[in-house]
């Protein structure tokens, strides 16, 4: 299991995690900003939409890092384009690509100062990274580690 310290001291336990390739599925076409936004909003749903993937907690995005690579315009990619876009516009001059990796987390932690009562809190974490975890990629766990738990996260009995 891996232990995470948040900004605030609160110490949040990894306890389900589900990886998969960001595009996977995915047939032909190079990602565009559209469609790399369209996959975050659907690995947020995908996790909301399934309780044994999500704990049935909140659903929170990790902004992903976009690396944008020069498109690789050869003259043979020129004419599958043209073929596959029935056009001669040009193709975008750079691809923006996520992280490699589409990572699902479910966190606990102690109980919300808000709500005593309850024998802990939960969130899930969406997040994308070069490389299948553990670990957690260090620049990803920066961010995880400045999540509001106590504004985001439910409470659970």
């Amino acid at each position: 299991m891996s232990s995470i310290t948040l900004a605030d001291g609160r110490a949040i336990q990894l306890f389900r995690l589900y990886q998969r390739h960001t595009y996977e599925g995915t047939l032909s076409g190079l990602p565009d900003d559209e469609r790399n936004s369209n996959l975050c909003q659907e690995a947020v749903a995908h996790a909301r939409a399934r309780p044994w993937l999500s704990a049935g907690a909140p659903v929170i995005l990790i902004s992903p890092r976009i690396r944008r690579e020069q498109a690789q315009l050869t003259p043979k990619f020129m004419r599958q384009w043209e073929r596959m876009t029935r056009s001669s516009v040009s193709p975008p001059l750079s691809v923006p690509y996520l992280p490699a990796i589409l990572c699902i987390g479910a966190f606990s932690s102690d109980v919300l100062k808000a709500r005593p009562d309850e024998l802990g809190s939960h969130l899930c974490i969406v997040w994308f990274q070069e490389t299948f975890a553990l670990p957690v990629d260090p620049a990803v766990e920066k961010e995880i580690r400045k999540v509001a738990w106590e504004e985001v996260a439910t409470g659970h009995q």
